[in-house]
């Protein structure tokens, strides 16, 4: 696979031709994610999905610089749990991690870089991918598993 600058208008041309099946997925990453909340019984303000738009990909691309882009970007899809109680966090990452392939060296826990007295941003983002258990699922047409260990990444965040 050749690599792709970041200057490279190809770059954007790839996410342009394949943002359409990461809008598929956002719609199938909800649907999936909702029904493994309910069936474990785990309330939750709310569950959204969001596909990247093209202007933010270009925009990330001159900022980070990558070699790679279909390598580099980690989040052309991703979730965002958002529960009631900080202490809730917990319990969906743990069904998030048994329900997905987590890269943990490529997720972080935004919570951890404030100290407990100070107001912030307080998320933990998840970067998954689908297990290849669920791949195989009729349900998840392989083009939408897109056999790439970063997508879809997911975010929890108290309320």
């Amino acid at each position: 696979m050749r690599t792709m600058r970041n200057d490279n208008p190809a770059s954007i041309e790839w996410y342009r031709k394949i943002r359409p099946q990461y809008l598929d997925l956002a719609e199938l990453l909800r649907t999936l994610l909702v029904e493994l909340l309910r069936t474990q019984h785990l309330g939750v303000l709310s569950v959204t999905t969001r596909t990247k738009r093209l202007d933010s990909v270009r925009e990330k691309l001159r900022r980070k610089k990558y070699e790679n882009p279909r390598q580099d970007l980690t989040d052309l899809c991703g979730a965002r749990i958002i529960v009631y109680l900080e202490t809730e966090i917990p319990a969906v990452e743990r069904l998030i991690r048994y329900s997905f392939r987590v890269d943990d060296s490529r997720s972080i826990d935004k919570s951890s870089v404030l100290q407990p007295n100070e107001v912030g941003y307080r998320s933990l983002h998840l970067i998954c991918s689908f297990t290849p258990a669920r791949c195989e699922l009729p349900e998840y047409e392989a083009d939408k598993c897109f056999h790439r260990p970063q997508a879809p990444s997911a975010g929890l965040q108290g309320a």
